[in-house]
């Protein structure tokens, strides 16, 4: 089954906590509210993955608030070299508690 490209601009979440409309886009078309979601806070996982590619190399960045931790990580890949450098801090809760923007674009 091939991914399909959603294209119109909607809730990520239908009236049940599901996914409205499974697939990829090429721009944020999702509009994504936190309260949709049909779980406990400590089992919601919400994460921005960023990458950043040039000629032979890319960066990779995540910023993530997992219910009970959060993370930050950095990943340098040189494609020529075939190598990669991954460094990742954790923090619980207690420690670090992120409010993350309903959209990546702010």
């Amino acid at each position: 089954m091939r991914n399909h490209e959603v294209t119109k601009k909607q809730f990520l979440l239908d009236k049940t906590g599901e996914i409205a409309e499974p697939g990829w886009a090429r721009n944020q078309v999702w509009n994504y509210r936190r309260k949709m979601i049909k779980a406990p806070s400590i089992r919601i996982k919400e994460w921005d993955y960023y990458l950043v590619m040039g000629d032979g190399f890319a960066g990779c960045f995540t910023i993530a608030d997992n219910g009970y931790m959060t993370m930050d990580s950095i990943s340098l890949l040189d494609f020529e070299a075939n190598s990669q450098v991954t460094c990742s801090r954790m923090n619980l809760p207690c420690f670090a508690k992120r409010s993350m923007p309903p959209s990546s674009a702010k």
